[in-house]
């Protein structure tokens, strides 16, 4: 009887998973992921209200928040009229919402329950996109399709998007499962990746590799290195036949004229100063990466102007901008037709200097080193039960994940990237501030979870 009630899973944090993760999965019908992310920012006030304490990181993140607001109203870049309109939050603003994942599900109650029910939401989401993709593969029907080359998109707006979110849950249920020594969980992971495939996007893969180095340099050995070697090449002998434009899209980054056509952009964006609004300056096949050059040269542009606080929160994407101030030390943009749209510098490093210079991210960079910290310091607290040990590295491996993809993409402050994670974090965090250091009463209790699989 205690056991089952110390496992049980409380109903708020399992409702608030459920529709923040599925939200995200059916994220072309954004009902679930709008009412999910409501009545998380309602379940987060209510519980901060009434239990009178916060989390530290949740701490910061607010400190972050607040930080965005003030360089953003400071600058003019924002206003109340912006921030009272709903079509903000689908667009710029929708990275205030995303790290209400963590702020929402960090505050709830948390049991070895709702761990479980994590791990096994994620087998369903996965197995679905599984399904879906298996339809998409035979069908190619639009609805299942993104952008002029039809990638694989599932229920998701973009093909980065459902790259990074299907590699989520691959990498969660691959390290999950293989720390338990779940085979059904790992080859449902390994399935899992046909689906990152057929989106197109290189940057989950750039990622995936990262996470694969990270895991194999924390134990290397034969047992795990021939899987891992045979997981590879199967997976590129099949991507050819399964995914030809990824493939196609993939080896070309690799050749001659990508690499001219990427040098010559960078001289042409030492002559030419490109901003928001003007045509793109483009000469080369590779449309993504020479836009990405083209970003990126404008975000460093920012960050020499104003190092310390950049150029103001919401800047990035505004048109006409007029700046004033003292070149290399403050440089503002006081003015400007103010554009909600999501253009962002596709490296979340890079657009943060931009807006908020150095002292920005290095107050953003605090929360993502607290995450990483702390969730090493709870593979340290629950060493001694396997089934929780392994929500914690698997959530290590997402980490890796989120950090290697936002030196393309703005995978730190974009809700299909990080929401799923911030939210596993979150429970994550609940359950650790409850079980760790865990009295030994607890560790009885918690026992009654141990080496049980999802």
């Amino acid at each position: 009887m205690i056991a089952k009630a110390a496992v049980a899973s409380p109903p708020q944090a399992r409702l608030l998973l459920l529709a923040l993760l599925g939200g995200i999965f059916t994220i072309k019908v954004p009902v679930l992921i709008a009412a999910g992310l409501l009545g998380g920012i309602l379940l987060f006030a209510w519980n901060t209200a009434t239990r009178g304490a916060i989390d530290r990181l949740s701490l910061l993140i607010l400190a972050n928040l607040l930080f965005w607001l003030l360089s953003g109203f400071t600058t003019g870049a924002l206003s109340f009229r912006m921030l009272a309109e709903p079509a903000y939050y689908s667009n710029e603003g929708r990275v205030f919402l995303t790290y209400f994942a963590f702020l929402t599900l960090a505050a709830c109650t948390a049991t070895a329950g709702t761990l479980r029910d994590a791990v096994r939401l994620i087998a369903v989401l996965a197995a679905l996109g599984l399904l879906l993709f298996a339809v998409w593969a035979v069908a190619r029907p639009e609805l299942l399709s993104v952008g002029r080359a039809r990638n694989f998109g599932g229920l998701l707006t973009s093909h980065t998007g459902s790259g990074t979110f299907f590699s989520v849950l691959a990498v969660f249920l691959m390290v999950y499962g293989a720390r338990v020594g779940s085979r059904v969980l790992v080859m449902l992971g390994v399935a899992g990746l046909l689906p990152v495939l057929g989106s197109g996007s290189r940057e989950a893969l750039v990622a995936l590799v990262a996470v694969l180095i990270w895991y194999l340099r924390r134990g290397l050995t034969r047992r795990t290195a021939l899987p891992v070697l045979a997981l590879v090449v199967s997976l590129v002998a099949v991507a050819p036949v399964l995914a030809p434009h990824t493939w196609e899209r993939t080896t070309r980054l690799f050749t001659a004229d990508t690499v001219q056509s990427v040098v010559a952009q960078v001289e042409r964006m030492g002559a030419r100063h490109w901003e928001p609004g003007q045509e793109k300056d483009l000469e080369g096949e590779e449309f993504n990466v020479l836009s990405r050059v083209l970003y990126w040269g404008y975000a460093l542009q920012r960050l020499a102007d104003s190092p310390f606080l950049g150029a103001g929160f919401g800047r990035f994407n505004d048109q006409y901008v007029h700046f004033a101030g003292l070149p290399g030390v403050y440089y503002f943009g006081v003015s400007a037709q103010n554009s909600a749209a999501t253009l962002h510098a596709h490296n979340t490093y890079l657009h943060m200097l931009a807006e908020t210079g150095i002292f920005g991210l290095l107050l953003l960079l605090a929360v993502w080193r607290g995450l990483w910290q702390r969730n090493a310091r709870a593979m340290q607290s629950f060493a001694h039960l396997p089934a929780v040990l392994a929500y914690y590295e698997a959530l290590q491996a997402l980490l890796v994940f989120l950090l290697v993809a936002a030196f393309f993409g703005h995978a730190l402050c974009a809700p299909i990237d990080a929401i799923p994670t911030l939210a596993l974090l979150g429970v994550g965090a609940a359950f650790q501030r409850a079980h760790a250091p865990a009295s030994p009463g607890r560790l009885a209790a918690l026992s009654a979870w141990r080496g049980r699989r999802a």
